[in-house]
C-alpha cells in the first residue's frame, strides 16, 4: 500500500467520524448502564409490590375466615336462642331428670355386668341396650344440630363434653351424661369388669405395683367428645394414647338408620408396645381384623388400649345425607397420678410415657 493509502484513515474526516462513533458508543454504554440501574430499581419495586400483594391476599383470606366464623357464630347463636325459646322448660327438665336418675346409672352397671368379656385382640366388651330406651332417645335428641359441627375440619368434627356452646338443653343433657351416667354408671362398672386386665396392665408397666387398687389408680374421663363423621371418613389402624387405659365408644345411631358403621378391632401381626404416649399408628399390612362391631342403636364397645388396634371408616359412596355420631370416652388416671407413675419408671421407659412439653396427649 502506498504511503498516502496508509495515511488515509488519519484523514480529518475519518478522524471526525471515528470520534463521533466513540461518542455514540459512550452514550450507548451510559444509557445501557442507566437502563440496568433503572431495571434494578424497578425489580426492587416489583419485589416490594409482590410482597405487599401476598400480605394483602393473606390478610383478605384471614378476614374472610374471620367473617365466616362470625357468620357461623351468629347462626349458631340464633339457632340456640330459637331452640331454647321453643322448648318448654318442663319438657327439658323431664329429659334432664331421666338422664340424671339413679335408675339410669343402675341400668348401665347391669348392662356392663351382663356383657361377656372377650380377650382377642385385646380385652373388650360389646354392650347392648346400654341405656334405658327413653334415656337413649334423650341423648340422641340432644346431639347438637349439624350447624354446631360444620365450622370444624370436615374429617374431624368433634365437640368436647361438656359442650362449649350449644342450646341449653343440649348442654345440660350432656353435662348430666358425664356427671351421672359416666361417673356413677360406666366408670365403676368398667373398673370392676376389666379389673383383671387393668391389674395386669399395671403390673406389666410397673412391676412393683400389685394392682390398680394397691397403686391408688382410679379411672377418670380424660377426653370425652361427640364425634360426627360423614362419607369419605377413614381413620387408620391405631391404638389410643397410653394414658387412655380404656376407650369406650357409644353409638348414637337413630333407630331407623339402615347403615350401621361401626368399629373394627384388629390384631397386630407383630404385637409390640406403643413407642410413646401418643396414639400408636400402624401400617395396614401389619393388621388383621378380628371382629367388626356394628354401630347399632344404644350399643357400645369398650376395650383396653393394651394390645391390638382399631380402625373405622365410612365409604365415600355412602348416601350423602349420612351422619354417623358417636360418643368417645377415654378413661385413665388423673394428671397427678400420671406424674407419680412416670417417676417410678426407669429413664428409657419413662420417656415412652412422659407427656412433658405436649399440648395434648389425646387424639
Amino acid at each position: 500500500m502506498s504511503f498516502l493509502g496508509r495515511l488515509s484513515p488519519l484523514a480529518p474526516w475519518n478522524l471526525l467520524q471515528t470520534l463521533d462513533e466513540v461518542r455514540q458508543l459512550r452514550t450507548v454504554r451510559t444509557k445501557s448502564t442507566e437502563v440496568r440501574r433503572k431495571a434494578r430499581v424497578l425489580a426492587k419495586h416489583v419485589d416490594a409490590l409482590t410482597k405487599q400483594t401476598k400480605a394483602l391476599t393473606t390478610e383478605m383470606e384471614d378476614n374472610r375466615q374471620t367473617l365466616a366464623k362470625l357468620g357461623t357464630l351468629v347462626n349458631q347463636s340464633r339457632t340456640a336462642y330459637q331452640s331454647d325459646a321453643r322448648r318448654p322448660s318442663a319438657r327439658r327438665d323431664r329429659g334432664l331428670k331421666r338422664i340424671s336418675d339413679a335408675t339410669t346409672a343402675s341400668h348401665v352397671r347391669a348392662a356392663v355386668a351382663a356383657a361377656p368379656l372377650e380377650s382377642d385382640p385385646c380385652p373388650y366388651i360389646v354392650l347392648e341396650q346400654l341405656l334405658p330406651d327413653d334415656a337413649y332417645d334423650e341423648l340422641v335428641a340432644a346431639i347438637p344440630p349439624p350447624l354446631f359441627f360444620e365450622h370444624l375440619a370436615s374429617k374431624r368434627q368433634d365437640l368436647k363434653i361438656p359442650l362449649p356452646f350449644a342450646p341449653r338443653r343440649h348442654r345440660e343433657i350432656w353435662l348430666a351424661f358425664q356427671t351421672h351416667i359416666v361417673a356413677n354408671g360406666l366408670i365403676p362398672a368398667l373398673s370392676d369388669k376389666f379389673r383383671h386386665g387393668l391389674d395386669t396392665w399395671v403390673r406389666t408397666n410397673w412391676p412393683g405395683l400389685g394392682s390398680m387398687a394397691d397403686a391408688g389408680i382410679r379411672l377418670h374421663p380424660l377426653h370425652s367428645r361427640i364425634m360426627r363423621r360423614r362419607p369419605g371418613y377413614e381413620i387408620k389402624p391405631h391404638r389410643d394414647p397410653k394414658w387412655a387405659f380404656m376407650t369406650c365408644i357409644l353409638y348414637l345411631t337413630k333407630r331407623d338408620d339402615a347403615q350401621l358403621y361401626g368399629t373394627q378391632l384388629c390384631r397386630l401381626r407383630h404385637e409390640r408396645e406403643s413407642p410413646s404416649h401418643s396414639p400408636f399408628w400402624v401400617d395396614e399390612n401389619d393388621v388383621e381384623t378380628v371382629t367388626e362391631v356394628p354401630g347399632r342403636p344404644n350399643s357400645a364397645v369398650v376395650f383396653l388400649n393394651s394390645t391390638g388396634v382399631h380402625r373405622a371408616s365410612i365409604p365415600a359412596d355412602a348416601p350423602p345425607e349420612t351422619d354417623r355420631y358417636i360418643v368417645q370416652l377415654q378413661l385413665g388416671p388423673e394428671q397427678s397420678v400420671r406424674d407419680a407413675l412416670v417417676k417410678r419408671l426407669p429413664p428409657e421407659q419413662a420417656r415412652r410415657w412422659s407427656t412433658k412439653g405436649s399440648d395434648t396427649i389425646f387424639k
